[in-house]
């Protein structure tokens, strides 16, 4: 018998690309191609700007451990945090140009990778 931890992980990993792929069929449907390529910008450009996050966050724990950083993870580090803001802009802004509903589908798939985000951190939690 497996623990509630793997199942929930097997259903997590499994339920990603499914999410991904229904967002962008319903923006498809109600949208258009505009739609979709405004939800997969929105989910892109979120993935990368927690991702920046992420480096940031771990950089700073490995900092405090014996090894240190090297030059090269903080410059990408120093990279990734000063880009993470603006690539969201631009983001913003390119999927204004696809038609009214642009900006809704943009938000859309923004928020299904911060809804991701959080299911994965109370799976991680959890047990």
């Amino acid at each position: 018998m497996q623990s509630s931890s793997a199942t929930g992980l097997r259903v997590f990993h499994a339920a990603v690309p499914v999410l991904s792929c229904a967002l962008l069929v319903a923006a498809v449907v109600q949208a258009g191609w505009q739609g979709a390529v405004a939800a997969a910008v929105g989910m892109v450009g979120t993935g990368v700007f927690l991702y920046g996050t992420w480096v940031v966050v771990r950089l700073a724990g490995s900092t405090a451990t014996a090894g240190g950083s090297t030059r090269p993870q903080v410059a990408i580090t120093i990279v990734a945090l000063l880009m993470k803001l603006p690539l969201i802009y631009v983001g913003w802004v390119a999927v204004q140009s696809l038609g009214p509903f642009g900006p809704t589908w943009f938000l859309l798939g923004l928020a299904l990778v911060y809804c991701v985000v959080i299911w994965r951190a109370v799976l991680a939690v959890r047990d």
